[in-house]
């Protein structure tokens, strides 16, 4: 069975002098009562005694109602179901499909002082620009260093010390290739749906060049009537 402990104390302060500093504590007493009782009193309080070396009384522990943090979805507030309409037709637009991926969303609303709602829109979404655009620039590198190759190969007849610096610098740029294409060879093996690395896969030789644990993170807050928008 579950039980509560509680401590008292009462502070005092000399005349005229309401500091903290200058105030002195002094034990009254301590108390304990069920859980069971407290949740199951139909007064939502109990009123255990406070024990001391001499008796002191009685104290009064009440409980509160809390309301459940996810309401059924058949009492959603309609202006949280406004916002996801709207917010949803955006999201599914091409240009958002094609750089956004497996979206994680919550939607918060809170009272302002006049009485009206101000909804809150917090996303996180992956993103298959995280593969995409590693996959391009080790295209780029593969080209850039090939171009190099046949730069240094063009350059006719050389001195035996400068004939050595080329062969050197073929094979730097040929070692570079190699590994490249095989990094981009790995990269291409996987679904086409890759959108995320995660910290677990951030040793992996083959995803070297892959963002880890990157996510896009949204906020967007607007009123019911649309007169406010503010995106970040």
């Amino acid at each position: 069975m579950q039980s509560g402990v509680m401590a008292f104390t009462k502070c005092l302060c000399p005349p005229g002098d309401n500091s903290s500093s200058a105030a002195q504590s002094s034990f009254l007493g301590f108390t304990s009562f069920s859980i069971r009782d407290l949740l199951g009193s139909k007064e939502r309080h109990v009123g255990p005694s406070l024990r001391t070396m001499d008796e002191a009384g009685e104290v009064k522990v009440s409980r509160l109602q809390v309301e459940g943090e996810t309401p059924p979805d058949s009492q959603r507030p309609a202006l949280c179901d406004r916002l996801h309409g709207s917010f949803h037709d955006r999201e599914n637009s091409p240009m958002m499909r094609a750089v956004l991926c497996v979206p994680v969303c919550k939607v918060y609303r809170f009272q302002t002082e006049d009485q009206r709602w101000l909804l809150v829109r917090e996303q996180m979404s992956e993103t298959p620009l995280s593969f995409s655009l590693p996959k391009q620039l080790l295209s780029a590198l593969i080209r850039s260093h090939a171009s190099r190759v046949q730069e240094v190969k063009e350059l006719g007849d050389l001195s035996p010390r400068w004939d050595g610096l080329r062969r050197d610098v073929i094979r730097h740029c040929d070692r570079l290739i190699g590994s490249y294409q095989e990094t981009l060879a790995e990269l291409e093996k996987l679904s086409a749906s890759s959108c995320f690395k995660s910290s677990s896969s951030k040793s992996d030789k083959h995803l070297q060049f892959v963002p880890t644990n990157l996510h896009s993170q949204r906020m967007e807050v607007s009123d019911p009537d649309a007169t406010l928008h503010i995106s970040k």
